[in-house]
Parts: structure tokens; sequence; C-alpha cells
């Protein structure tokens, strides 16, 4: 009859329901299994094929100077000690425009392409065929924390997901023993703000950046004390699922707690990876020399680099390696003011061998390296520039 109404219990509603959508997500499996896809390159459904599998993001804090590295300006020169007239209204974050400066840097080309690097990067500049420069690029902020963000998440406020996030979310991970989505901070300290800079912003708190820490043991208390017997630690973690379980009742739609549980779980997968990741036994000597590992000046950041190719190899998707710590006295990064010769002449001391490695072919690994086609896997580097 036309106005009869199909009555459906609420068990028969739900049982459908479910079962609906564990066939649909079964039909996806079959469908990845019967395509021969490995695990790690399942990746959720988007609009187009992704080409880009992997991204290494060298983020400079501080600022480096566009003017004094990549960005020959010949015409300062000319006006050097002279005033700026005819831009109009110069709006600096703080104080007057100062007078006109030449670069301190002496340039040349390099390269096929003629691609022009100051003194401050040697080894870099051996590489410039394979880097591609883009000068059109700016910021909504003069100000070093809002640019900070700005850099990270392309919004000059805190609270949105970082690109690394974005990555994690959009391709899915390509492995499960590690993390999607690894941060390698500076040796010498933390960026300022710490987390927020790797935040997943309203994004599920599982595409959140994973930091690492520095040393011999990167991720701290990744395994458990001695005298903790196998029974008692597996009494222990039944009755913490048993308090998630109820945390997840009571509070249901909070992702927090399901990344912090996948943290765990994750935990207990690296403890077998991890090791395998961190030891540079296999690598040659002359791969460490490659990334400066045997000089005191470049081993830290070099570590961190070749960290970042081996993580790539393992299967992490993004790998953001931060040059640079929170800002103030002495200067850890590249914020040049008092005395752009002294800051960026150390800065880039520890950056230019390490980074450099990380270019050429006989250091990149099984990690892949940037030809032409992006299917081969993408490094991108990314500076923070602007300062002066």
């Amino acid at each position: 009859m036309e106005n009869e109404t199909l009555a459906v219990s609420r068990r028969d509603l739900l049982a459908t329901s479910a079962g609906g959508l564990g066939a649909i997500a079964l039909a996806c499996l079959l469908k990845e299994e019967a395509q021969g896809l490995p695990l790690q390159e399942r990746t959720p459904g988007t609009h187009f094929p992704p080409k880009a599998k992997r991204v290494i993001q060298i983020f400079c804090m501080g600022g480096v100077s566009h003017i004094d590295t990549f960005d020959y300006k010949p015409d300062l020169a000319k006006h050097d000690g002279e005033t700026l007239t005819g831009k109009g209204k110069i709006d600096t974050f703080f104080g007057q425009p100062g007078k006109l400066m030449k670069s301190p840097f002496a340039f040349r080309q390099y390269g096929q392409s003629g691609q022009w690097v100051s003194s401050l990067l040697p080894h870099l500049a051996e590489c410039v065929d394979d880097i591609t420069f883009l000068h059109s690029l700016s910021s909504k902020s003069s100000n070093h924390t809002p640019a900070t963000f700005f850099m990270n998440t392309g919004f000059t406020m805190n609270g949105f997901p970082c690109l690394g996030a974005w990555l994690s979310y959009g391709l899915g991970s390509r492995n499960q023993n590690l993390p999607t989505f690894v941060v390698l901070p500076d040796p010498r300290g933390l960026p300022a703000g710490g987390a927020i800079n790797w935040t997943s912003g309203f994004l599920p708190a599982t595409h959140q950046g994973v930091a690492f820490g520095n040393g011999k043991e990167p991720i701290p208390d990744l395994f458990p004390p001695s005298g903790i017997s196998a029974k008692q630690r597996s009494t222990e973690m039944e009755f913490l699922s048993g308090l998630n379980r109820e945390f997840s009742r009571q509070n249901p739609g909070d992702s927090t707690l399901t990344a912090r549980i996948r943290s765990y779980e994750l935990a207990a997968q690296m403890q077998s990876s991890i090791p395998e990741v961190i030891g540079f036994d296999s690598e040659t000597e002359a791969t460490k020399r490659l990334y400066g590992l045997d000089t005191s000046e470049t081993a830290g950041f070099g570590r961190n680099c070749l960290l970042a190719r081996r993580l790539l190899e393992k299967g992490v998707r993004f790998v953001q390696v931060i040059h640079g710590g929170a800002f103030g006295s002495p200067r850890i990064n590249w914020d040049g003011h008092e005395d752009v010769v002294e800051n960026h002449t150390k800065q880039a001391l520890v950056m230019d061998k390490p980074l450099a490695g990380l270019l050429r072919p006989e250091g990149a690994g099984n990690a892949g390296r940037y030809t032409g086609s992006l299917d081969d896997g993408v490094r991108a580097h990314s500076y923070y520039t602007g300062d002066r």
C-alpha cells in the first residue's frame, strides 16, 4: 500500500548498516589485493593518482637571507648606502628602514643553468642543476612566529594543519611500523613553539608529526625497563586497554585518545623497526663523510639528513628536518639582524655540506632522487626567507 510504513527495528537497522559498511570496506581491500598493490602503496581514495610519494622538507628557522644566498641583486652594489626611494611606504617590523646594503658575500654562477650562488654555500652550489629555485614567494608577516606558521601551514595564525599532516591525511601511510610524518628537530634546540610547528590542527590527531630526539636514542622509553616481565607487562597493557575503552565510551568523537592508542601501538611496532633505521653501521665511511658526520660542526645536522633519507627508504611519507632553534641569544638559527656575516657564515657551515650530501646521487641511497619525474620521489627543500 502507498501509505504503509515499513517497520524496521533499531537492531535490524544497525546490523544492516554495519554490514553494508563492512561490505564496502571488504570490496575496497579485495580490489587492492586483486590489483597486486603492496600495503605501502595503498592510499586513500583521491581524485587523481598521487605522483609525489615522499618528501624531505628542510626548514630553516629564523630566515635565510635570499639576497645573500641564491637571489643575486647586483644593483644593490650600485646603490649601497643609499636611502630607498620611489617604492612608497616601507612597512618594517620595527623602527625605521635602514640604508640599502649590498651583500657582503661574493656571488658567482654555477652549473649548466648558470644559477647564481654566494660564497656561503660552496657545496650546494655544485648541486644547482638538481634544484628548482622559486623567486616569487612572499610572506604575509615579517614577524618570526607568524611567518613560521605561514611557512608550515599557509596561515599566520596557529591551529591549522601543517604540510606533513595534510600529506598524511591525503595520501596515507606507506608502512605499518613507522610514523607517516616524522620531525627531526635541530640538535641544538627545539624551535619556538615546539610541537605546534608540526601540528595536525583540525585534522585527526593521528596525522600530527612524531618528533624524534637526538643522540643514540631518538625515541625515549621505547623499550620497557629491565626487571619487567612479559606477564606483568601484558597485565598492565590489558588494564590500560580497559581504561581506554571506558574513556572512549564516555567521550565519543574524541580523536585525541584514538591517536594516543595508535601511538602506543606504533611504539610497539617500532621496537623492531627503529634500531635498524637509526643504526648507521651499514653506511660506508664515504657516505658518512659526504653528510659531514666526520666533523663536529656538521655532524648533528648531517646525522638528521642521513636519518631522513633512511626513514624515506623505510616508507615514511614526510620528514621535516629543522635547522635552527628558538629565537634569542646565543643565536642558533638564521636570525641575522645584529650581524648577518657572523650569523649566516656560522649557520651555512652547519647546513651546506650535509644538505648537498642529501642531494648527491652517491648520498641518496635507495630513497630515490629527483631526476625530472615526480614518480621517482620528490625532495622539497624549503627555506623561510626574507629576513633582511
